[in-house]
């Protein structure tokens, strides 16, 4: 999960992110880089390399949603590859400087 305003989730307390301290060998959580803030403005969620629930704007509820969608998900697969990569774990580097 690339988290883009991080200081909002944590201030409103997600359960989300509570599930994911609980399951942290499942699921890893990561702030998004400054430089890519503003520029990615959509949400999506991909299963089994797959099934694709999709929102142009992140923070609306609008969406998509397809079952069975291999190309439109390795889409957005390809397009959140990079900005997972350069993100920052906040998590491990605050365990490192303990």
């Amino acid at each position: 999960v690339l988290v883009t305003d991080p200081a909002r989730t944590v201030r409103t307390g997600n359960r989300f992110v509570g599930l994911a301290r609980r399951l942290s060998s499942y699921i890893e959580i990561r702030n998004l880089r400054e430089d890519y803030r503003g520029k990615i403005t959509d949400a999506f969620i991909i299963a089994d390399e797959k099934a694709v629930l999709y929102r142009s704007d992140g923070r609306g509820f609008d969406g998509v949603m397809g079952t069975v969608e291999p190309l439109i998900a390795r889409k957005h697969l390809d397009a959140f590859a990079q900005p997972w990569q350069d993100s920052v774990f906040r998590h491990r580097q605050h365990a490192a400087e303990a």
